[in-house]
């Protein structure tokens, strides 16, 4: 598996989880502080929606980016138009690599 969409959900993936592994390990406990909870999943969606910003986005990709320069995997030049899934091709319907990665 050496394709940058591998390496890409890879290491989206890893963050996530990363994110949320502390919450998920709190909602296990038999011994369940609720109060705690709450501020925990608040703190995991602010940890979420920052994760968003165009700052956040930009690290991230050029994370996955030398990543895969240091494992010889070739990344997509990110202007690239490609079609959108689920629509025919003569449609001509299109969207750039960047913009199917960032949603």
């Amino acid at each position: 598996m050496e394709s940058f969409k591998f390496v890409f959900i890879l290491k989206l993936m890893l963050k996530l989880l990363a994110v949320t592994n502390e919450l998920s390990l709190l909602l296990q406990r038999k011994d369940l502080n609720i109060v705690l909870a709450i501020e925990l999943l608040d703190d995991v969606k602010v940890r979420l929606s920052n994760m968003r910003t165009d700052s956040a986005w930009e690290a991230f990709f050029a994370n996955v980016a030398n990543f895969c320069a240091n494992k010889g995997i070739p990344v997509p030049d990110m202007d690239e138009e490609i079609p959108i899934r689920g629509r025919s091709r003569r449609d001509g319907f299109t969207v750039t690599i960047l913009h199917y990665y960032r949603t």
